[in-house]
C-alpha cells in the first residue's frame, strides 16, 4: 500500500497552488514532492515528522483529530490522517487566486478513502516436459 499511496501523490502534487507535499507511512518513512518551496529535503521530512507526532499525541491524550492546518506568511500547511497512521501533508499557496482550492479538497478527499489496489499476482512458469523423445 506505502508505494501505491506514493505513486498516488506524484499523480495529483500537480494541483496548482501545492508548493510541497508530502507523505509519512506508519513505519515512519516519507515521500516528498517539492514543486515550488525553497525548503530542503530535510526540511520538509522534519515537519512531516512533527505533524505526524502531533496527530500521534492528540489522540493518546483523548483529543483525536483528523485534519490540521496552519497557516503562515508565505504558506498553509494542510495535514490529513488515515486511520492506518499514514499521514498527507501540503503546503500551499496562500494566495487564493493562484490555488485550486476545489482540486486541493478533492485530493485530501480521495486520500481519506483510497483503498489498497490488488496486485498483479505472477503467474507460475509452466515446468519443463520429462517426456523422453524418440
Amino acid at each position: 500500500m506505502k508505494e501505491q499511496l506514493n505513486q498516488w501523490l506524484s499523480q495529483h502534487a500537480q494541483i496548482a497552488g501545492i508548493q510541497a507535499c508530502g507523505l509519512r507511512h506508519p513505519d515512519q518513512t516519507t515521500f516528498t514532492e517539492v514543486r515550488e518551496f525553497e525548503f530542503t529535503l530535510e526540511a520538509l521530512e522534519n515537519a512531516w515528522r512533527c505533524v505526524a507526532d502531533l496527530f500521534q499525541v492528540a489522540r493518546h491524550h483523548g483529543c483525536p483529530a483528523a485534519y490540521l492546518r496552519w497557516s503562515f506568511d508565505q504558506s498553509n500547511l494542510y495535514c490529513l490522517t488515515r486511520p492506518d497512521g499514514t499521514c498527507l501533508m501540503a503546503f500551499v499557496t496562500p494566495k487564493p487566486n493562484e490555488l485550486d482550492s476545489v482540486g486541493l479538497q478533492a485530493m485530501f478527499e480521495e486520500f481519506q478513502h483510497l483503498e489498497p489496489q490488488p496486485q498483479p499476482t505472477e503467474t507460475p512458469a509452466a515446468a519443463p516436459s520429462e517426456s523422453g523423445g524418440g
